[in-house]
């Protein structure tokens, strides 16, 4: 089975003096990291840089705010496991030294701060703030501060300037003090220079590994050496040769979310053993039923669902077999009460910014992929479904283990009643468990609907439990509360959600001074809810930033497809288009901020849906929206979908159709997010079948694409056609056909590609009453599957029926059975597709009936019905199955033998009973049948 991937993310944080480096800071951002940031985002890597510099005089930087912001900002990439790589440049300046009168408003407001004891020290020392910067990161980090760089994988570059380059920008560029340290009197500062000298000579002693130039004589030397130090970086840590695929991207993304919810969590011990042992009895059933975990928002679901995945992969074991020598016979009770063998698969909805079932599906089916597998399903919703299952059987088959599916918060579907019909459909095998989570409210739908899933309430937290939560994420900051102040958190009653519970420690941890905490502990309890908190939080915060600064960046954050990363925010952020909001502004606000944020990749989403949903009537939504649509102007598929994300979140189509009048921005999009393409097609009528209303219209009229841009693409394309033509949408599907056929005929087309096409435009020629183009398209298609080196077969079984079907519909019932023969001996060869090969049988059946052989008529219906008995039992199966049943009924029909017909009818209402509701009409008419044939066999004294 397949795995994820490893985090993707670079962060550059760098490090200098303040005016005489910003040539150095300018070629940097506007020649080199332009050029790194698309390298990244080829690669699927998120990149960011610090420069606290940026932005900001170099007065208004002389404060312990500022101080405090660059050495947080440096452990919280390490916190994150992503530590930075610094960059520090030096020329001729020693820098900003703080003194005790420059800090003083800083003491007064932030005296219990963590670094308060490293900037005291540098005042002890008369330490510059760049020097403090350089022994933090590595130089003489904290004990307790792992430093940044290893063996491996160096993440820091010094670059030290030549005097003789720094004299020559200083005669060219006056004053002198920009260049050099003076006194106020401007005489030269001999301690400064001194102080620098010291600690250059340091860096070349004790650390040269460090030293990338030392003495670089032009700024593009400097620029270019930083280029390709990080270009070097990006391929020993993401080699392009070795970038994940999208399903090891999500798969990534969701151990994230997981590892997120589990920080800090205190195990429903109880619960959990229970939850453990009713699957241990629960793998021998035949089909089982799924688990529903119910519980309000925030009430932990998501972190005991992550918890439990965790505890069940650490059962992850192979158990002994009668012939290894550690084999110890059971007795079933013990059996019964042992710890089953699991293999996991989880996904928590909306982790990854799919919030579809397909996506759910497509993702088991990449899970269960084994070397030489295919990862893409089938475009066909019921053939995806179909295939899915075969992996599970073949799971079951292969690993003696049981297959536990943890599917969290499933009400967060984006059609969660359709959702919850569709998985109620699926028959699991034994040894396949679903467990689920929801709010309440499903429960309650599946009670309306007679769906019998076993619902199992999650417990609320005990006094004890709450307890124990407080001191374990206190620990994790090394922080403790009196026990007056715990016994008031634990003892309220909006502490009964430990969401809420979580944030209101981390507002006391990360915002609170000592003294200030019960002041502070009784205004987050006054809060209603986790939400109501968080918009207190971002009220009070944007009167310590700019105007609502705090609250733009949240609902930018809401507002955005798939979060957000530092660079996009601070541009989206900005009052004007074309500057951005300084790091030193940003830096702290996201830092506030982190508590209700989750770092994906450096992707910042927040953390829970209630958040999210506290920001939906925020005013400040729809600019936010637009901002970001001003921001991703560039042509790729990432950015087509977040536009037409928020254009649709904006309730405007029309520039959507606009942007897909282009097949290749169609193509993007499918790339990069099918069932957002899915929707906007849903939106504009393309699958109804009505009229359009005229706008519409440009949906699908499309401009045709360079055949050669468009040849590095034909798969995807082709996967489109199929998905128009099963949609039945007709008229967007033929002129998609004329839109690619181009590409198509190529003669660098591999012929296998060829066939796909021209069989789907054979299927779609039939549809649309044309014949003459549906020969056309199968002799193509019986062109390309023979040519040497295609196998091709299941194709060329399924065009050769379609071409019979015509033939038999034309009158020639004789040519049509030969054609349907010479299918059935093609569907046969390997790898044998068990509902084509059916399907050709029973319409061999069926021109058997109608010679009147009745005997053939039931001998190949018979046959066809054990095939398709013997697939897993998909939704497509069960009406495949009924729709048989009925076929070989009709055969004793003619026989007047009514009561195997009853027989019959009954197995095809069974077959689908779980498939459609017991009024709907394909069961009132299947029953109604069946009760005719009833009445008929006893009227002719037939009993079964």
């Amino acid at each position: 089975m397949t795995q994820a991937t490893t985090q993707r993310e670079i962060r550059v944080f760098l490090s200098s003096t303040f005016r005489d480096m910003d040539a150095e800071r300018h070629y940097l951002v506007t020649r080199v990291f332009p050029e790194i940031r698309q390298i990244c985002y080829q690669r699927m890597i998120n990149f960011s840089e610090i420069d606290l510099r940026w932005g900001i005089t170099e007065e208004a930087a002389h404060n312990g705010r500022t101080v405090q912001i660059c050495l947080e900002e440096i452990e919280r990439c390490r916190s994150l496991g992503i530590p930075p790589f610094f960059i520090g440049f030096l020329g001729e300046r020693y820098g900003w030294v703080p003194q005790a009168d420059d800090l003083a408003a800083y003491w007064q407001q932030s005296p219990d701060q963590r670094y308060a004891g490293l900037i005291r020290d540098a005042l002890k020392k008369n330490i510059s703030v760049t020097e403090l910067e350089i022994r933090f990161a590595f130089l003489a980090p904290p004990p307790d501060v792992a430093p940044l760089s290893s063996a491996s994988t160096p993440r820091v570059q010094m670059f030290l300037r030549d005097p003789a380059l720094t004299a020559t920008m200083a005669s060219a560029n006056a004053p002198q003090d920009v260049w050099f340290d003076r006194l106020p009197d401007g005489t030269p500062d001999s301690t400064r220079t001194a102080q620098l000298a010291s600690l250059k000579q340091r860096l070349r002693q004790h650390f040269p590994q460090t030293i990338a130039i030392d003495g670089y004589d032009s700024v593009e030397q400097f620029g270019e050496a930083v280029r390709a130090y990080l270009l070097s970086a990006i391929d020993t840590l993401y080699p392009a040769e070795k970038m994940p695929n999208r399903w090891q991207q999500r798969t990534h993304e969701h151990a994230q979310f997981a590892a997120v919810r589990r920080r800090a969590y205190v195990p429903l011990t109880a619960f959990r053993q229970q939850i453990i042992s009713e699957l241990n009895q629960g793998w021998m059933a035949i089909s089982p039923e799924p688990w529903l975990i119910t519980a309000p928002s925030g009430m932990g679901k998501s972190a005991f669902l992550a918890d439990l995945e965790s505890t069940l992969r650490e059962k992850n074991r192979q158990a002994p077999m009668p012939w290894d020598d550690d084999y110890v016979p059971l007795e079933i009770s013990e059996l019964l009460s042992q710890d089953d063998n699991y293999r996991v698969f989880s996904h928590y909805i909306g982790a990854d910014g799919d919030t579809t079932l397909d996506n759910w599906r497509n993702r088991l089916f990449w899970f269960l992929a084994e070397e030489g597998d295919s990862t893409e399903p089938a475009s066909d919703d019921h053939h995806a479904w179909q295939q899915v299952m075969e992996r599970v059987q073949r799971f079951r088959q292969r690993e003696n283990a049981t297959l536990v599916l943890i599917l969290d918060a499933i009400n967060q579907f984006d059609k969660p009643e359709l959702a919850i019909h569709r998985l109620q459909q699926l028959e699991w095998p034994s040894r396949v468990l679903l467990v689920f989570s929801a709010t309440p409210e499903v429960q309650s739908f599946l009670e309306q609907q007679k769906i019998t899933w076993k619902c199992r309430s999650l417990p609320a937290l005990t006094q004890e439990e709450r307890e124990a939560l407080c001191q374990a994420s206190l620990s994790l900051v090394s922080k403790s509360l009196s026990g007056e102040l715990t016994g008031q958190l634990i003892s309220a009653p909006v502490c009964d959600n430990p969401l809420f519970m979580r944030l209101v420690l981390e507002e006391l941890c990360l915002h609170a001074r000592h003294e200030a905490l019960p002041e502070r502990l009784s205004a987050l309890l006054a809060c209603a809810g986790p939400g109501a908190l968080f918009t207190s939080v971002l009220a009070a915060s944007d009167r310590d930033f700019s105007p609502k600064l705090a609250t733009r960046a949240a609902c930018a954050i809401a507002a955005s497809r798939r979060g957000l990363t530092h660079g996009e925010l601070s541009r989206i952020l900005a009052i004007y288009p074309s500057l951005k909001v300084p790091d030193s502004e940003l830096v702290p606000l996201l830092a506030r901020l982190a508590p209700y944020c989750q770092n994906s990749d450096g992707r910042l989403r927040l953390l829970h849906n209630t958040l999210y949903q506290a920001l939906q009537d925020n005013d400040e939504m729809e600019s936010c929206r637009e901002r970001i649509l001003g921001q991703t102007q560039d042509s790729s598929g990432f950015a087509l979908a977040e536009r037409t994300w928020q254009w649709l979140s904006l309730g405007e189509i029309d520039p959507v159709i606009r942007e897909l009048s282009e097949v290749m921005a169609v193509i993007r999009l499918h790339e990069v997010d099918p069932a957002l393409l899915h929707t906007v097609w849903q939106f504009s009528g393309i699958y109804d079948g009505r009229r359009l209303d005229p706008r519409f219209e440009q949906t699908f009229a499309w401009t045709a694409p360079d055949p050669a841009v468009l040849q590095n693409h034909l798969p995807v394309a082709l996967s489109i056609f199929t998905w128009l033509r099963q949609s039945r949408a007709e008229k967007a599907a033929t002129r998609w056909a004329e839109m690619i056929k181009p590409a198509v005929e190529d003669d660098k087309t591999p012929p296998g590609l060829k066939a796909h096409f021209y069989n789907t435009l054979a299927v779609l020629a039939q549809k649309t009453a044309n014949p003459a183009l549906a020969k056309e398209a199968m002799d193509q298609v019986l062109e390309n599957l023979f040519n040497p080196g295609e196998a091709g077969m299941k194709m060329l079984a399924v065009t050769m029926s379609n071409m019979a079907q015509q033939l038999n519909a034309a009158g020639k019932s004789e040519q049509a059975l030969e054609l349907y023969q010479k299918a059935k001996v093609a569907a046969l060869q390997p790898p044998r597709a068990p509902a084509v090969l059916a399907n050709i049988i029973m319409q061999i059946a069926q021109i058997k009936a109608q010679s009147g052989n009745t005997a053939g008529t039931e001998q190949h219906l018979q046959e066809a019905v054990a095939l398709i008995e013997q697939m897993p039992p998909t939704p497509q199966r069960q009406i495949m199955l009924s729709s048989f049943y009925q076929e070989l009924a009709t055969v004793y029909l003619v026989e007047k033998n009514f009561a195997r017909a009853v027989g019959l009818y009954d197995r095809a209402i069974a077959a689908v009973e779980t498939i459609y509701s017991s009024d709907a009409t394909e069961i009132r008419k299947l029953e109604e049948s069946r009760d005719l044939f009833y009445r008929l066999a006893g009227e002719h004294g037939q009993t079964e």
